[in-house]
């Protein structure tokens, strides 16, 4: 089967997604992105000496460029049928793409709630950066896994592969963020159990009791 972003994408295709579902995709991804550039900027705190590796930094950009061009190849107006399609309606949200919202908000909050609590480890009740040691986070989804906010961007991508289910290539972005966050996950559990002996026997890698 030829690849969405090349099929989607000629004169000769047909449509994949209505407008309104490709709209929707491109908000979620959006306000993602929106919010990493504000953790990044005013929530996360960063050891003085820690670097990001060149070659990590530059798959970031071609993930999320990989990921906008996926979804707008599966729009209309890249197919041979664009005229079924003229408006963008909210009747044409199908049930799951509303369940596959309210997932990726659920998700994108606790993301969030994550991020401030691994920020506040490093910070005094002012907000103050205080210390650059590690240290074991607690609450929230932490209680139930080591990486709750790799869990969270799964459980978002699901949710956007719900919208997206006939665009094809997008599977495969959604596989590669899978295995790529489960793989991180796991490594970081080997980590904590490593460098804190009081790591929770409980307390899962990604999957909550079970991996």
């Amino acid at each position: 089967m030829d690849s969405e972003i090349i099929r989607c994408g000629s004169r000769s295709s047909k449509n994949c997604i209505t407008p309104t579902s490709t709209l929707l995709a491109m908000f979620l991804l959006t306000l993602q992105c929106l919010r990493r550039v504000y953790e990044t900027h005013f929530v996360s705190v960063f050891g003085i000496n820690s670097r990001m590796n060149l070659a990590h930094y530059c798959i970031g950009y071609i993930h999320y460029t990989g990921c906008i061009l996926c979804i707008l190849s599966s729009a209309p107006k890249f197919g041979q049928h664009a005229y079924r399609y003229p408006l963008i309606q909210l009747t044409d949200l199908s049930f799951f793409d509303i369940i596959a919202t309210l997932l990726f908000f659920w998700a994108w909050f606790h993301q969030y709630k994550t991020t401030v609590i691994l920020g506040n480890l490093r910070k005094n009740e002012r907000g103050e950066v205080i210390t650059q040691k590690h240290r074991l986070p607690e609450g929230d989804w932490f209680n139930y896994v080591a990486s709750p906010h790799l869990l969270a961007e799964i459980l978002m991508y699901i949710s956007l592969t719900m919208i997206l289910w006939q665009n094809t290539s997008w599977l495969f972005i959604s596989a590669w963020v899978l295995v790529n966050q489960i793989q991180t996950a796991l490594l970081s559990f080997w980590w904590y159990k490593s460098t804190f002996p009081s790591f929770p026997e409980n307390r899962k890698a990604i999957i909550p009791f079970i991996l």
